[in-house]
């Protein structure tokens, strides 16, 4: 049977898939959410300009969108970067073949941000993974897993753009093995307490909390809001900046509290002092502008034993 796919996106992190199965002559259409936001809005752009069919997806219109996926005659879905949970009705209209693209090892990583907690906990490697979709989150049984190595120096776009990479090398063969029913299906193993949910962002997540967070959850949490989320926020008295990038440091504390200025120097920067270590702040935003750690330091009058801030 060949395959003619239905893509449920909302993200142009999606259109390398897209364009990637048109190329094939293997897509159906897309379906993207009801959202009136700037990355949906661009998807529905190209579409038209394309003239790639779609269909919006509704929760309550369920039927209007079935005959959208019939008329595209459409047999197999894949699910990339569509923050809807599909209900079993989307399944079964797919008589089960709908597949969703997770970017992690599953069921390590099971979430909505599973790029984001991996780069904030450092992780050297993780995989792409296709799984069946099922009503419960990313826990149906993989397909096809694809390794991918995580640089010391990835943030969200490029380990995303690794991803998007990984995924246009194993697809081909997915679409092959389904189109001849030679797909093996492998159970998930049970999620443990080893395991990390990658949960979604909260408004805490874009603050330093000096009093609980280590060197190494200031250095990933500035490394995994890079460049997407604006960096992770502090507060000096002369107001808010956000650090974009920051490593630890390995220097005695002698008992000094976190957040308070260790040393302000033109060569080894803004160092800062945590629960455990400190940190050098090395790039920092503001309204103003783009400032080394020291420049920022030496232009905001930050000193020796001033004191930073988390929210509030």
């Amino acid at each position: 049977m060949s395959a003619k796919v239905s893509v449920f996106s909302s993200s142009m992190m999606s259109w390398s898939l897209i364009t990637h199965l048109r190329q094939m002559g293997k897509l159906a259409g897309v379906i993207v959410e009801q959202v009136d936001s700037p990355e949906v809005n661009q998807l529905i752009f190209n579409l038209n300009q394309q003239q790639i069919p779609y269909s919006v997806y509704q929760p309550d219109r369920l039927n209007s969108l079935f005959s959208d996926i019939n008329s595209w005659q459409s047999n197999l879905g894949l699910v990339f970067f569509f923050s809807q949970i599909l209900p079993g009705e989307v399944i079964e209209n797919f008589s089960g073949d709908i597949f969703n693209i997770h970017a992690s090892a599953l069921p390590n990583y099971r979430g909505s941000m599973p790029i984001y907690w991996q780069l904030y906990n450092h992780e050297p490697a993780t995989a792409l993974t296709i799984h069946y979709l099922t009503n419960t989150v990313d826990d149906g049984d993989i397909v096809m897993q694809k390794e991918v190595i995580i640089h010391p120096y990835d943030n969200i776009q490029t380990l995303t753009g690794s991803m998007l990479i990984a995924l246009s090398q194993i697809l081909p063969n997915f679409i092959n093995l389904w189109e001849k029913n030679g797909l093996q299906r492998q159970t998930q193993r049970t999620f443990t307490k080893h395991d990390v949910f990658a949960r979604a962002l909260q408004e805490k997540d874009q603050w330093i909390d000096w009093d609980c967070m280590s060197a190494s959850d200031i250095v990933g949490a500035a490394r995994a809001r890079n460049p997407l989320f604006g960096g992770v926020m502090a507060r000096s008295n002369q107001g808010v900046f956000n650090i974009m990038q920051c490593a630890v440091v390995n220097v005695p504390l002698y008992g000094i509290a976190p957040g308070t200025v260790m040393q302000v120097d033109k060569e080894k920067g803004l160092i800062v002092a945590t629960i455990e270590q400190a940190i050098a702040i090395d790039v920092v935003v503001t309204q103003q502008g783009y400032y080394s750690g020291y420049s920022y330091a030496v232009t905001h009058k930050i000193d020796v034993a001033s004191k930073l801030y988390g929210p509030g």
